[in-house]
């Protein structure tokens, strides 16, 4: 049989999977996880509105608990455009991470913070390496934090509302966020505390990366 090469990127990525498939499994290949996850989100668009009427709040990056090259670094997550911060590789599935930021502004009332999955076109498969799910703390000092939301799942796509590894945080000041470039948002509660901390805490991990599998 002639074979033809597959003319768009979800066709190869296709491709390459079915090849993989007794090598490596990909974990936005589960569409029952990747449908249980969108359930929790049916209902929260009022969250991208909120979040349209309120002030993006600049970051810097203080801490990742772990980096897995120095070009791959927490500032990256601040930048929207190809670059991703990228932790040490795990054979340990719950596994997790913590990114520290601090807000230039003192002592905000955060609202919403958004986060984007970063899927690696240059591996085979075009893996996505989400966490399991994701929470936030938020407090006056890097030693004073405090649970600013429950667990939440997360997604398992990069659809068009999903950017490139990126991180933003919103509170009030009233000034509004254009809607060229919508995120993947997470409410934090209205009784969380004021700060100038926010860290996000990455809860296990659902992507197996090639070299630990090979």
């Amino acid at each position: 049989m002639e074979w033809h090469q597959p003319r768009d990127r979800l066709a190869i990525r296709a491709h390459i999977r079915d090849q993989l498939r007794d090598l490596l499994t990909f974990c936005d290949d589960d569409l029952e996880a990747a449908r249980r996850a969108e359930l929790v989100y049916l209902t929260c668009q009022r969250w991208r509105e909120d979040v349209l009427r309120m002030e993006p709040q600049d970051l810097d990056g203080m801490l990742a608990s772990t980096t897995d090259n120095h070009l791959q670094s927490i500032d990256n997550t601040l930048t929207n455009n190809d670059e991703f911060w990228s932790s040490t590789g795990s054979g340990d599935g719950t596994a997790g991470e913590a990114l520290l930021y601090r807000l230039r502004q003192p002592l905000l009332a955060l609202s919403y913070v958004t986060l984007t999955v970063y899927r690696a076109q240059y591996q085979h498969g075009d893996p996505l390496y989400p966490p399991h799910t994701v929470s936030f703390l938020t407090g006056p000092t890097p030693n004073q934090l405090y649970p600013a939301s429950p667990l939440y799942p997360v997604r398992l796509t990069d659809a068009p509302q999903v950017e490139w590894d990126h991180v933003n945080a919103y509170g009030f000041g009233g000034a509004a966020v254009g809607a060229g470039a919508p995120r993947r948002v997470f409410a934090l509660s209205p009784t969380a505390p004021v700060c100038r901390f926010l860290m996000v805490r990455l809860h296990g991990r659902l992507q197996q990366q090639w070299e630990a599998a090979a």
